[in-house]
C-alpha cells in the first residue's frame, strides 16, 4: 500500500513573457555590392525558465507550494543578436586586364560579422566538489550567490569572410568555382 502524501507530483505554476523587436534591411545588389543587416532585442521575464528550474525553492524547508511569485529574467533570455552581411561581385569582363588575363572577373567576396549579447546565469557556489567518493552526500551542491539570472555571460563577435573565383572552362558551357 502507498501512502499519497509521500508521493511528489509535478505541477507547472510558472509563466513567462516574451517580448522583442526585429529589424531587417536588405540592400539589393548595386554596383557588384550587396547587404543585409539584422538586429533582435528580446526581453523574456517570468517565474521560471524550465518545468523543473524552481523544483527545489517549491520544496523548501518542508513547506511544499511556495512557488516563487517574483518575476525574473529567463535562462534563455539574449537580449541583442545580430549580424551584417556584406557580399561584392564581379562580372565576366571586369577589372583589369594584366598580359590578357583579367584577374579580377568573376571573383566573389563575403563577409558576416555577427554579434550576440550574453545569456543570463546565477552565479553559484559549489560546494562538496572534491574529493568525491561515490556516495550520496558527496555529490556537489550548490549556493546562489546573486539572485537569479542576475548576470549577464560576455558579449559574442564572429567575423567569417568568404572568397571565390569562378572559372569558364572551354567545355561548353561548364563553369568551375574555387572557393578559399
Amino acid at each position: 500500500q502507498t501512502d499519497v502524501t509521500t508521493i511528489a507530483f509535478s505541477n507547472n505554476g510558472d509563466f513567462g513573457v516574451i517580448k522583442g523587436l526585429d529589424l531587417i534591411f536588405n540592400l539589393r545588389r548595386i554596383m557588384g555590392f550587396a547587404a543585409r543587416l539584422n538586429y533582435e532585442m528580446q526581453f523574456a521575464n517570468g517565474t521560471g525558465s524550465s518545468t523543473g528550474s524552481n523544483f527545489n525553492i517549491a520544496w523548501q524547508q518542508g513547506s511544499a507550494g511556495n512557488f516563487p511569485k517574483v518575476i525574473q529574467p529567463l535562462d534563455f533570455e539574449q537580449r541583442h543578436t545580430g549580424s551584417i552581411n556584406v557580399n561584392y561581385r564581379t562580372d565576366q569582363g571586369m577589372g583589369p586586364e594584366i598580359l590578357g588575363f583579367k584577374p579580377l572577373e568573376n571573383l566573389g567576396a563575403n563577409l558576416l560579422f555577427s554579434f550576440n549579447s550574453g545569456q543570463r546565469f546565477t552565479r553559484l557556489e559549489i560546494l562538496n566538489q572534491i574529493p568525491f567518493s561515490g556516495r550520496n552526500e558527496d555529490y556537489p551542491s550548490e549556493i546562489p550567490i546573486s539572485a537569479v539570472n542576475e548576470e549577464n555571460l560576455p558579449w559574442n563577435y564572429r567575423f567569417d569572410l568568404r572568397l571565390d573565383r569562378s572559372i569558364n572552362l572551354d567545355f561548353g558551357n561548364f563553369r568551375s568555382t574555387f572557393t578559399a
